[in-house]
């Protein structure tokens, strides 16, 4: 194969994808590799495709759940992780620790990311899921996407708008563009400030979440509504003025509503401190995990009239 003559050893057969996710969990993948920049990324793509392999781009590991029967093709991972500082811009790879360009535009003094503070995962797989919390979103500080197709291996650069971003989602869930590089506009800060409000935010992250266990981090998106009367009674007798006033329900929420926190199904199990957390305790298998977030999705349909979304990604499924 052509792949295995350009990249040589550097290509590994049946890598277990389990060491490669936060939820600790997935099978073998037929070729993994980890590339340096867009170039060797590009010249994969296209010699993966001639060699008539799939193409998988694995980030963080975060927010996806692998099959316990792998992936076949090729798994690429982006290895750039360069973040730097032009002016009030943050240059960022794919690769990048999310968290690790959070800090660096605080202590440049730069503000916007601080609500990212303690989000696993790397800057790509932020960006393509559009990661958001405690009131920021990565399109808020966005400027534009660097991106290499999975079909064609050509590259293209993205603005914001062109990103489609929405509700945990972007142009790139939807089209083979795999991200390499972006470029976010952040504004003049206080470095004492940010560094304090950058520490509080991880407390409060910490303090709610069950980080002991490996997870995806929130498997539902929230559901959203658009008429209060058209909830059920009994949601709607539940609902904190809080969610009816956003039309917004967290879906954790609803997973405590419906009194499934703590629900196990051999190694996994709905996490008792956060109802949006699908847990592996230590020995759960992706089927097991599969089969508690439907039983968990068909229980929430049932009870409310709710049907929940995922918002992360299966895998090799």
């Amino acid at each position: 194969m052509q792949i295995l003559e350009i990249f040589g050893d550097r290509v590994k057969k049946n890598e277990p994808l389990k060491n490669h996710t936060t939820y600790r969990i997935g099978g073998p993948a037929d070729f993994y590799l980890e590339v340096k920049n867009a170039d060797e990324a590009a010249r994969a793509i296209k010699l993966a495709r001639e060699d008539g392999l799939s193409v998988f781009v694995l980030g963080g590991g975060s927010n996806i759940l692998v099959s316990d029967a792998g992936v076949r093709g090729l798994v690429m991972v982006y290895g750039g992780r360069e973040i730097k500082i032009e002016g009030n811009r943050l240059i960022a790879d794919a690769g990048a620790i999310t968290f690790l360009a959070v800090k660096m535009s605080a202590e440049a003094g730069l503000a916007g990311l601080e609500w990212a503070s303690g989000i696993p995962g790397t800057v790509g797989g932020a960006i393509r899921g559009n990661a958001g919390a405690y009131g920021g979103e990565m399109k808020d500080r966005i400027d534009t996407v660097q991106a290499v197709n999975l079909e064609t291996g050509d590259s293209a650069t993205f603005n914001r708008p062109s990103c489609l971003f929405g509700y945990r989602d972007s142009v790139f869930k939807h089209a083979p563009w795999f991200i390499v590089r972006a470029a976010f506009a952040l504004a003049p800060g206080d470095r004492d400030e940010l560094a304090a409000k950058i520490t509080d935010l991880v407390a409060k992250r910490r303090g709610k979440l069950p980080l002991e266990y490996g997870s995806a981090g929130s498997v539902f998106k929230s559901f959203f509504f658009n008429d209060l009367s058209k909830l059920s009674e009994g949601l709607r007798k539940s609902l904190p003025p809080k969610y009816a006033e956003s039309n917004r329900i967290p879906a954790g929420f609803l997973m405590e509503l419906a009194g499934l926190k703590g629900k196990r199904l051999g190694g996994a199990m709905i996490s008792d401190q956060h109802g949006n957390f699908f847990v592996n305790t230590g020995s759960a298998t992706a089927a097991e995990v599969r089969e508690l977030i439907d039983c968990a999705k068909m229980k929430i349909r049932e009870e409310f009239g709710v049907t929940l979304e995922e918002e992360i990604q299966y895998v090799g499924f």
